[in-house]
């Protein structure tokens, strides 16, 4: 149970480096701030 754990966890830091690396790259195609504009709509 320990090693489930322990390996979800790691994904879990792993898949957050991924997903701003992620929004960045996304924001610089897009050209704008893609989260910040959905907040501003009520859609997050």
């Amino acid at each position: 149970m320990l090693l489930m754990y322990f390996i979800s966890y790691e994904g879990k830091k792993l898949s957050r480096d991924e997903m701003i690396a992620l929004e960045g790259y996304v924001d610089s195609a897009l050209d704008c701030d893609c989260f910040k504009l959905a907040e501003d709509q009520g859609h997050v």
